[in-house]
Formats: C-alpha cells, structure tokens, sequence
C-alpha cells in the first residue's frame, strides 16, 4: 500500500500495536491510524517543542519514545497526551538520540556520545523513577558516535558505530567486530 502525505523529510517510522502509524520528521512527531479508510490525514503531536525527531520507539506501557536531533528524548503517552522532555538537566549525556531500542522498563540509546541506558517505571510521565547511565565497559566500544541500537532475543545488546564496526554488549561484556578488507583477488 501506498499512503499519501504531506509530511517532507521522514526520519523515522513506527507501526505501534494499536495500529497506529507514527512518523517522525524535521517537522515533528505525527501519527495516522491504520484504517484503509482512503484519506491520509495525520495528525500533529508535541508541536508546541518543535520537534526535529530522527528515531522511535513504543515501550510496555505503549508510550513512544522520541529521539531528535540536538533536543534529547522525549516520551508521550498518546492515550493522555502526558510527555515528559529528557535532556541534560536529567543527565542525558548527549541531546542527538540516533536510535532507540527496549526491553521491559528499560531502553538503550545510540547518540552521538555513546550509549545510553535509562531505567524507568510506569509512573515516568509523573515524574517518577528514572536512572540515566552509561553501560559499564563504554569505553571498550571503539568510538563514541552510534548509529544503530538492537536488543535481540537473548537480550544482547548491538551497536552499530561510525567506522568502527559492530559491537554487542552481553553480560556486561563488549565485544567488537571489526570489518576486514575483503582479500585481494588474483586472476
């Protein structure tokens, strides 16, 4: 299927499992039910912190997290339109949130800075718990700029980086894989 919209610069798609589309963009966050009713119409949410949102992500709860380009994370409950803006003053390292991934009450981020793990519980939107780290062995990454984050099912956590490979973290232990010059061929 083909969908119609008005929206320029999409950088980010999320198909939530209320059947909800949600895209982000430069312009901002926008969602439009899967309906097949023929008319496109999305609609606009958080317009007022004039988005620039690059990666997207629905927890347990069925919030989405929003990852932008210089403003940090911010988390939106659709059902309420409650949010809750994470930058800095939380003690997110880095306000370029490339990629977002989860698994119970917790995320990962790839930004700029490294990764990131946030800790939270259901009452997040109100204020509540909330614990912002980097992983222990950060350093043993390779580079700092992430691109890509992947929890898979055994709950390994994989980083794409910039120029350094792939690194996964299990157990608390990092382990990089490195991309090799393919061999030169002869004849």
């Amino acid at each position: 299927d083909y969908i119609e919209t008005q929206i320029s610069n999409v950088q980010a798609v999320l198909a939530d499992r209320s059947d909800r589309l949600w895209i982000g963009s430069s312009e901002g966050l926008f969602s439009k039910k899967l309906e097949g009713s023929g008319k496109d119409v999305f609609q606009a949410h958080l317009t007022k912190a004039k988005l620039n949102a690059v990666s997207l992500f629905e927890d347990d709860f069925g919030q989405i997290w929003i990852g932008t380009l210089g403003d940090g994370l911010y988390v939106y409950q659709p059902k309420t339109g409650a949010s809750r803006h994470i930058g800095p003053k939380e003690g997110l390292p880095n306000g370029n949130v490339l990629s977002i991934d989860g698994l119970g009450q917790r995320v990962w981020l790839a930004t700029l800075a490294g990764a990131t793990q946030i800790e939270y519980g259901s009452d997040m939107l109100q204020a509540g718990r909330l614990a912002i780290r980097p992983p222990d062995q950060q350093e043993g990454l390779g580079t700092n700029f992430l691109y890509k984050v992947f929890i898979d099912s055994k709950e390994r956590v994989w980083l794409g980086t910039d120029g350094k490979g792939v690194s996964v973290i299990e157990n608390g232990e990092v382990t990089n894989y490195f991309a090799t010059e393919p061999a030169n061929e002869k004849g």
